[in-house]
């Protein structure tokens, strides 16, 4: 859904043409939080692989691949509509299309939001 780096497996077209609230979309946002959660309590390393069906809230499946230990969130954490509430879709601005989500640490999948985990 996200990707950093030659190593991650993407299917692409998550971030593009969708929703703002769209489950790909949405989905990849908490990904990276979760990742970034996992590295900042201690994972050096951290790929977070996640599975929706159609019309579930909830995903199928989340596989988190770490290095050393870090906190790993339930599958409650990515339930579409705790996404929906956490990043709200006012934040997933047109100046996103620049790449911005990606580095603009005052987004909540960034880790604005960190220190409260």
């Amino acid at each position: 859904m996200d990707f950093y780096g030659p190593r991650i497996p993407i299917g692409g077209g998550t971030l593009s043409g969708k929703h703002l609230t769209h489950i790909n979309r949405i989905g990849a946002y908490a990904a990276r939080d979760a990742a970034l959660r996992a590295v900042w309590t201690g994972a050096s390393e951290c790929l977070v692989r996640l599975a929706w069906a159609p019309n579930q809230p909830e995903p199928l499946d989340v596989f988190y691949d770490v290095s050393g230990r870090g906190k790993r969130e339930s599958a409650g954490f990515f339930h579409h509509a705790t996404l929906s509430d956490r990043y709200d879709a006012s934040a997933i601005t047109s100046t996103l299309g620049q790449g911005k989500h990606f580095y603009d640490i005052t987004m909540l999948w960034n880790g604005s939001q960190i220190q409260k985990c």
